[in-house]
C-alpha cells in the first residue's frame, strides 16, 4: 500500500448522520449541533502530512 493510502486509511473519519446508530472503520459519529461540531474539530491540533510533500 502506498504512504498516501496508509494515511488516508489510518486518518480519523467523521460521519455526520441522524439516523446511524454506529459506524466503524476508524470514524466518529457525529450528532447534534453540527456547527459546535466543527467548530470543535477546527481547534484540535493538526496532524502531520508528510505524505503530501
Amino acid at each position: 500500500m502506498d504512504p498516501f493510502a496508509r494515511t488516508i486509511d489510518a486518518a480519523k473519519k467523521y460521519v455526520v448522520s441522524t439516523t446511524l446508530e454506529r459506524v466503524d472503520w476508524n470514524a466518529e459519529l457525529v450528532r447534534g449541533d453540527l456547527k459546535k461540531a466543527v467548530q470543535q474539530l477546527k481547534r484540535e491540533p493538526v496532524r502531520d502530512c508528510s505524505w503530501a510533500d
